[in-house]
């Protein structure tokens, strides 16, 4: 059985120049809905008593990965893709892939051991809702990774610390992310 699942379903594209999330101006490009509208209906499927099991379980699975996705910063703008220089690295990276990948592998920890980590220090978040949580990694990716493109869309380079300097971030936003899904 085909999915419908695209990989516009994964982002929003909240424009650098704007401060809040729009569903009219953001959600829906390509004739595709954002990460925000697929978590809402599949959030609101596993709370549909009507639908069946396999149904919920598809739902489920969405959402877990959704959530996941939605706290990574980069999935809420369009420069996610953009060409980066880092010292150290593969000539072909990008942004999406640094922070999915190498800002979470920096912990050098199975997931096993980094879950037990990232809940070592018992932090409470607000719940929230898919649109805050954009809005979130949009502020986020605005201070992290903005000052470096000044507009461009060409090879970018960030300084040697950069995944040091980053490195609390996506702790914390994997913190939230496992807190979020667990409520």
């Amino acid at each position: 059985k085909k999915s419908t699942f695209e990989f516009s379903d994964h982002m929003v594209r909240i424009p650098m120049s704007k401060e809040t999330y729009s569903k009219e101006r953001d959600c829906i490009f390509n004739g595709f809905k954002c990460i925000v509208t697929v978590l809402n209906e599949q959030i609101s499927l596993l709370k549909d008593n009507s639908i069946s099991s396999e149904k919920k379980l598809q739902a489920l699975k969405l959402v877990v990965h959704l959530i996941g996705d939605i706290h990574q910063p980069l999935h809420t703008t369009n420069y996610s893709t953009t060409k980066i220089l880092l010292n150290g690295f593969d000539e072909n990276l990008n942004m999406h892939y640094l922070w999915d990948v190498y800002g979470v592998a920096q912990f050098k920890m199975n997931s096993k051991n980094l879950a037990e980590f990232l809940l070592k220090k018992n932090e409470a978040f607000s719940q929230g809702s898919p649109e805050e949580w954009a809005k979130e990694s949009h502020d986020i990716s605005k201070k992290y990774f903005k000052p470096y493109f000044l507009g461009k869309n060409k090879n970018i380079i960030l300084p040697d610390d950069y995944l040091e300097l980053i490195s609390t971030i996506i702790e914390t936003r994997l913190k939230q992310a496992g807190i979020r899904l667990g409520y």
